[in-house]
Formats: C-alpha cells, sequence, structure tokens
C-alpha cells in the first residue's frame, strides 16, 4: 500500500469519529483561511453555523445552551444586550457573566432568636454592633462583626450579616433573628453548613 492510499485509509476511519469529524472541519477553515481562500472559509463557516441550528436549539437565530435563561430572547434583544449582530449570518453565541464569590465552609449549630426580652439584654432591638434588628441579621461569637455568611440548606443563597453576639458560652453556633418569638420557636436547631463569603 502506498503512502497516499493509507492517508485516505487514515483520513476515512477518522471520519468515522464525530469528535474528528468537527476537528476536520475546523481544519479545513482554518487552512483556507491561512491561505487567503475567504469566500470558501465563509462558505464553510455558514455552513457549520447552519448545522449547528439543526443539532443545537435557536430562539431567532440565537444558539442556546443549558444556560439560555440567560441569553436575550429576541434578536431586538441581541442589539440591546450589545452582542454581536451581523446581517449575514444568523448564528450569535452570548456567554453569560458568572459570578464567582469565595468563601469557606463550616457546620454550626443553626439557631434563631428574636427581640423578646427574655432572649436578650435590656436593648432588645439594638444589635451588639449597635444597629436596629432586621432581616438578614444574625448573631455568632465565633465571627467578627460585619462578617457576611450564606446558609444554604436552610435560607438558599440569601446573604446574612454578623451583627449581634451571644450568650459566651455559644461556641459553634449561628443564630438568625426572626420578627416574632413564635417564629423562632418553630425553627427550632439544626446542625447545617455555612458559607462565609471572603
Amino acid at each position: 500500500m502506498d503512502k497516499n492510499a493509507s492517508k485516505t485509509a487514515l483520513f476515512s476511519k477518522l471520519l468515522q469519529n464525530k469528535a474528528a469529524k468537527q476537528l476536520v472541519a475546523v481544519g479545513n477553515i482554518l487552512y483556507r483561511l491561512a491561505y487567503g481562500d475567504f469566500q470558501s472559509a465563509k462558505t464553510t463557516l455558514t455552513g457549520l453555523a447552519v448545522l449547528a441550528s439543526f443539532i443545537y436549539p435557536t430562539n431567532h437565530g440565537v444558539i442556546l445552551a443549558d444556560f439560555e435563561a440567560d441569553l436575550p430572547a429576541t434578536a431586538s434583544s441581541v442589539s440591546q444586550a450589545g452582542l454581536p449582530r451581523n446581517s449575514q449570518s444568523t448564528a450569535v453565541v452570548a456567554v453569560p457573566q458568572i459570578k464567582i464569590s469565595a468563601y469557606t465552609t463550616k457546620r454550626v449549630w443553626l439557631t434563631a432568636y428574636s427581640s423578646s426580652p427574655e432572649e436578650t439584654d435590656d436593648t432588645p432591638f439594638i444589635t451588639a454592633s449597635g444597629k436596629s434588628v432586621r432581616d438578614g441579621v444574625i448573631a455568632a461569637n465565633f465571627l467578627p462583626l460585619g462578617t457576611r455568611i450564606r446558609i444554604p440548606d436552610a435560607f438558599g443563597d440569601k446573604i446574612f450579616v454578623v451583627e449581634d453576639r451571644m450568650h459566651p458560652r455559644k461556641k459553634n453556633v449561628v443564630d438568625v433573628w426572626m420578627p416574632s418569638k413564635n417564629q423562632a420557636l418553630a425553627f427550632g436547631s439544626k446542625l447545617t453548613e455555612i458559607h462565609v463569603l471572603e
């Protein structure tokens, strides 16, 4: 078998693999661009975009992915979102911004308290930081005042701020402020994981 025949056999074997087909298509486009065959490269790219629209779901020419809720719904919202828009192309791929917040994880006892006099000191509506109690305030002795945390198992992505303290014997406890004593009692106590935001 000569060299060309073995190359052809290897190439046809590679084309049976889907990933290899995609790689060959990309290589073909790069080859055409490198040698100045821009019209052929544009035709190949347009063909791939049309093919992609059959494989991947689209909405008014926008290729949707798992994060389709983050993508514009119409062509006019594509331009409003500042995404590239070309009258000759129909496929626009948008990547949503991902906010990454660093945190450390800690297992704690989670309880709740209210501003009733038997649960607090002589100023039940003022926290240890000097601020008024409100939704999102927590008491914890092991974290500095002003520390922000999340309690995913109990409250999802809601952010709480350490603004109050507890009795010194409470070492590994986070106490969530509630508007009423009944709500605090109903909340109870549970061992859970918190995310201490950095």
